[in-house]
């Protein structure tokens, strides 16, 4: 509901609101460094660890761009998502892939890595050609050989497209 209000909803925008939801995006994006810090510094996660994390990658739904700090957090994270957290985390790191390609590669090679489950084609596939059309090359053939290696083709029409790119 807060995405929609503070990042989706820019019609109302002044001066005033800018500077509020900047204020709100930073909070977040401290609770989120400061959840997965100390998570990460357990060692051990358990399960309930893990849910959290998954949960957390929703957040990124307020991020404007990733950099290195928001980077050590998705990167971290998006191991742990499950089936409920994918689509949405998927979306936003797509919109996120235009501004940072090579960071949502990061991102998105380690969901691909653990999350052998996810099937919303369309969402990987916009990533995957973001990368190539960003020249990204080396981390989307890494994202097309990992589903490759789990015998899901989908992405085989990207990857022999772009197989001569360099």
């Amino acid at each position: 509901m807060q995405r929609t209000h503070s990042v989706e909803n820019v019609s109302t925008k002044t001066a005033e609101w800018t500077k509020k939801i900047l204020e709100q995006k930073q909070r977040i994006q401290s609770f989120s460094v400061h959840v997965c810090d100390r998570l990460r510094a357990k060692g051990s996660l358990s399960d309930d660890d893990k849910q959290i994390l998954s949960r957390l990658v929703l957040l990124s739904c307020f991020l404007d761009f990733i950099d290195q700090t928001n980077l050590h957090w998705l990167e971290f994270s998006a191991q742990f998502v499950d089936d409920r957290d994918d689509y949405f985390f998927v979306e936003y790191l797509n919109k996120l892939a235009d501004v940072n390609p090579a960071e949502v590669g990061i991102v998105f090679l380690n969901l691909s890595t653990n999350l052998a489950s996810y099937t919303r084609e369309e969402g990987i596939k916009s990533i995957v050609s973001k990368l190539y059309e960003k020249k990204q090359k080396t981390l989307a053939d890494k994202i097309c050989n990992t589903y490759f290696l789990r015998g899901i083709e989908f992405l085989r029409g990207l990857y022999e497209a772009n197989k001569q790119a360099s």
